[in-house]
């Protein structure tokens, strides 16, 4: 996945779609914070932060998603945040992998 800074998507792979269950225009017009699970969230905002912040060039992190037909899925997201020339934050890239639990009912 491709995502914005502030975390809006911006390009998202069929897999990535099955996995949220959601479809990519669902989540194009969305973030990740949307999809992430409330109790993970601090934590997914903070690997984010240290990324644009430029403290981190990338980051390794498990967090569950809330998958559309209810379903919570733990998956493991491998991210890095490009720069710009001036050095602000770009895009973040992201590979996103089904986690060690799977899928789980909240």
């Amino acid at each position: 996945m491709l995502t914005r800074p502030d975390g809006r998507f911006l390009q998202v792979n069929e897999a990535f779609c099955r996995l949220t269950g959601y479809t990519a225009e669902e989540l194009l017009a969305s973030d990740f914070q949307a999809i992430t699970h409330p109790d993970d969230l601090p934590r997914s905002l903070a690997e984010l932060g240290r990324m644009t912040s430029g403290h981190a060039p990338s980051a390794v992190f498990e967090t569950r998603y809330a998958r559309k037909d209810g379903l919570s899925v733990w998956v493991q997201v491998s991210a890095t945040c490009s720069r710009r020339p001036d050095g602000a934050a770009g895009q973040t890239v992201a590979v996103v992998r089904l986690g060690a639990a799977g899928l789980r009912m909240f």
